[in-house]
């Protein structure tokens, strides 16, 4: 009994899309059960499988035959942790698929209805009479001959779809002095690459499923290695996702902790020129120099982004380089961000660059900044992470503030251990066309002189429509300053913040006080997340009585934890 609610659990968890047994020698034993009491076995009609050819645009998929006779062979998907580079490395050697009498052995075919009701007549414990079930293996089976009738264009965009859950990622603490950590995931590619012969088939002739490059090596692989020959030596699954992503775009990540950054972009480099994204990660700033180092005089034409990210702390000292991407290398550059690094090594001006992230930089002087962005005529997203040494470094002095007209998007995370406050830093810039501000991490003390800032020069901001506001530390107050700080609010957005006091605002049309302004009329959308204390009532007063003025919020958003605590 024990074994069939097993089996049974191993099958509603497929059934649900959730390979997610406890570990190898359960998904044997359920493979190896299924084996056992299939008697009769045959292959599903390759008509039925699949089509011939694949019907897929050129741009996504090429032709891929697909014999009447194909066979789907699955094998474990049980693997351990390892990196990008052994993952890799599994991908290419699957170009060449394994001995297929080895893998025949663990074929599941289809059984035929006769040799189905054989099976069950025989081995069944129900008496007649008894409502009869299909067993869990038989189940298994016919849940892997339905998957294998979904058409290879469909499997296609499953595939591209699961590859960006797998992307690793940056977690970054909220101190700047604390390393920030690579989250690594199991590659998607290889388990897709692991399931059966067709599956393998169509990703391998789908270029487009080779564009994305997560170039690593974990310590342990390092440590496996032969010889220094063999660290230096390329890595050949680098060169099989070059060659069977074709000509589409690459995006691109490189891991520089353990690996030779002169070997792998002697791969990548002749291949530039499909450049999309380029996204380096260093142990250090330190690191940067033999990072760059092979980049000079590299054409990108396509390169779109630029991402660069130290994950120790600097210490303010930038080390010596010059200038990269000058001479328009890479016209299309419009995205940059650089996270713990020098800023003075990027070639300004940028013409075409559109968002620039600087977070925890080491910061240039006020008119080095200054003669930086002048040459930028079409930001619009601009993003500073500051800390305490950038206060001393950005000071103006009376110097006339750096002019970005085209500015819409403006986001100031103040990480301040001792009196540096926010306001300075908005004072830098003016920027008339600016929309959406963004403050993460300020005081409440630092909240009051913004809205003092901000209420004082709210004509020179006369298009600022969104209003996103984050871990603020403490209790805010909020008055009629707030309102005729931002009096053309339309979206407002509250992230880890007491909530309660903006929601009162709300339920009046004009302030309880001797301005009487009206409180925000032409406020549309309203989110709240992380309010442990969220005042569920008072915030349904205030949505009712904003429909009663005609000025109804067409989008409230609470985050889902919030929803379920006040059902």
């Amino acid at each position: 009994m024990m074994s069939s609610e097993k089996s049974m659990s191993t099958t509603m968890k497929r059934r649900n899309g959730r390979l997610n047994l406890k570990d190898e020698e359960d998904r044997l034993e359920a493979s190896n059960t299924a084996l056992r009491n299939l008697e009769s076995r045959r292959s599903v009609p390759a008509s039925v499988i699949s089509p011939s050819v694949i019907n897929v645009a050129s741009a996504h998929q090429t032709s891929l035959p697909i014999g009447h006779q194909t066979h789907h062979s699955f094998r474990s998907l049980a693997h351990s942790e390892s990196d990008d580079e052994e993952f890799g490395a599994e991908r290419a050697s699957m170009s060449t698929p394994l001995s297929e009498k080895a893998r025949r052995s663990s074929t599941f075919g289809a059984t035929s209805r006769s040799a189905q009701e054989e099976r069950y007549d025989s081995n069944s414990s129900f008496t007649r009479g008894q409502p009869c079930m299909a067993s869990p293996e038989m189940e298994d089976v016919a849940t892997s001959n339905i998957i294998h009738t979904l058409p290879n264009k469909l499997l296609t965009l499953i595939f591209e779809a699961g590859l960006v859950l797998t992307y690793p990622s940056l977690v970054e603490p909220k101190s700047p002095f604390v390393p920030i950590t690579v989250k690594k995931v199991s590659s998607f590619m290889n388990m897709v690459m692991h399931v059966c012969h067709r599956w393998r088939q169509v990703a391998i002739h789908t270029p487009a499923l080779w564009t994305t490059l997560h170039i690593s090596r974990s310590r342990k692989a390092l440590d496996n290695l032969p010889s220094v020959k063999d660290f230096r030596n390329p890595m050949p699954w680098v060169t099989e996702h070059l060659m069977r992503s074709q000509c589409l775009p690459l995006d691109i990540s490189l891991d520089c902790r353990h690996i030779s950054i002169k070997s792998v972009f002697n791969q990548l480099i002749p291949e530039s020129h499909r450049w999309r994204s380029l996204v380096i990660t260093i142990p250090s700033v330190q690191d940067l120099p033999n990072a760059l180092s092979s980049l000079k005089k590299i054409p990108a034409p396509a390169l779109e982004t630029l991402e660069i990210t130290s994950l120790k702390y600097h210490d303010s000292i930038a080390p010596n380089l010059t200038s990269f991407f000058r001479g328009g290398l890479s016209p299309n550059l419009s995205h940059v961000r650089l996270n713990r690094v020098s800023l003075s090594w990027l070639a300004f001006p940028l013409k075409g660059l559109t968002t620039l992230d600087l977070r925890f930089i080491i910061w240039p002087t006020f008119p080095h900044l200054a003669e930086m962005l002048s040459g930028s005529p079409n930001l619009q997203n601009l993003v500073l992470h500051i800390d305490n040494t950038a206060a001393k470094l950005l000071n103006r002095r009376g110097r006339a503030a750096i002019s970005i007209p085209s500015l819409r998007s403006l986001e100031i995370r103040l990480f301040s251990q001792g009196l540096p406050t926010i306001c300075p830093f908005l004072q830098i810039f003016s920027i008339p066309a600016l929309e959406s501000l963004t403050l993460r991490e300020v005081t409440s003390s630092d909240w009051c002189r913004i809205v003092v800032y901000f209420r004082v020069n709210c004509t020179s901001y006369p298009v600022l429509r969104h209003l996103r506001l984050s871990c603020i530390r403490g209790l805010i107050s909020v008055d009629s300053s707030a309102v005729r700080a931002f009096p053309q609010l339309t979206h407002l957005s509250l992230n880890g913040i007491y909530s309660s006091a903006l929601c009162r605002l709300l339920v009046d049309e004009r302030t309880d006080d001797g301005y009487h302004v009206p409180v925000w009329p032409n406020m549309m959308s309203l989110s709240i997340r992380g309010d442990v204390d969220l005042n569920v009532s008072l915030l349904e007063r205030a949505i009712i009585a904003r429909r009663r003025m005609g000025r109804a919020l067409t989008n409230v958003d609470l985050d889902h934890r919030m929803r379920s605590d006040h059902r």
